[in-house]
This record gives structure tokens, sequence and C-alpha cells, in this order.
């Protein structure tokens, strides 16, 4: 399960680069 933690934080962090 942690890696999906990691997955959404890396996805989130693209969505607010964008």
């Amino acid at each position: 399960m942690a890696y999906s933690s990691v997955l959404w934080r890396l996805t989130a962090h693209i969505f607010t680069r964008i």
C-alpha cells in the first residue's frame, strides 16, 4: 500500500505543476 501512496503523491505533484 505504501507504493500506492507514493504513486498518488507523485501524481498530485505533477497535477500541481500543470
